[in-house]
């Protein structure tokens, strides 16, 4: 084979303008093709991906909601029990036999005190707590505690110390040595809770409260 023949022989291979256009056009439809499914392929994933973060809020919401709405947990009997509420009533001036409890930081009048005409032998003041069948310990620094008997019209004095019955009534007198003591401590201990009153005397007049917690001694 000549080298003329041999170019004719190659010529036969080297593609024509119009065969590079079409294989252009392939090329690129081609291209496109891939392209789209690309694009379809990330649509579907993103598709998938806001799904479950939806899913994922709404276990979170509801988990939330559920937490909220739990009721609380049984409260044990000694939690429910508690300690005992220690209540000091006060019979205060022009109250008539109508004893209220005392405050924490509230003076309450008394009145005066006249033991020569007096309808009562102290100023009477009730304790009471939610434990009934407990006792409580009563004392003062510096008066005397009393026990009147209105039937007989017995007066004992207890001394300042005495142990007295839920809703019992005791009697303060603030004589100390014959004279009225200006002020006095007089203190309830009962169930291992404690509450001091303040008792004072402004131009005789007598008044008491409950001392704040910080003041307790």
């Amino acid at each position: 084979m000549n080298v003329n023949e041999l170019k004719k022989e190659l010529e036969q291979y080297e593609p024509t303008e119009e065969q590079c256009c079409a294989m252009k056009r392939r090329i690129q439809a081609g291209r496109m093709q891939k392209a789209r499914r690309g694009k379809a392929v990330w649509r579907a994933g993103a598709a998938v991906c806001a799904a479950c973060l939806i899913a994922a809020v709404g276990l979170l919401v509801s988990s939330s909601k559920q937490t909220a709405n739990v009721p609380p947990g049984p409260v044990s009997a000694q939690e429910s029990a508690g300690q005992s509420q220690v209540q000091i009533l006060a019979l205060g001036a022009g109250q008539e036999e109508k004893p209220q409890a005392l405050q924490i930081g509230i003076e309450m009048p008394l009145g005066d005190y006249r033991l020569e005409s007096s309808m009562t032998p102290g100023f009477p003041f009730v304790f009471q707590w939610e434990l009934e069948g407990e006792s409580g310990e009563v004392s003062v620094s510096k008066g005397s505690l009393l026990r009147w008997d209105r039937q007989t019209g017995q007066v004992t004095d207890a001394g300042k110390q005495v142990v007295c019955k839920n809703g019992e009534t005791l009697y303060y007198s603030p004589l100390e040595g014959g004279q009225p003591a200006e002020s006095d401590a007089l203190t309830i201990r009962v169930a291992g809770e404690r509450q001091s009153v303040l008792i004072q005397s402004r131009e005789g007049t007598y008044f008491a409260k409950i001392l704040p917690e910080e003041m307790q001694s």
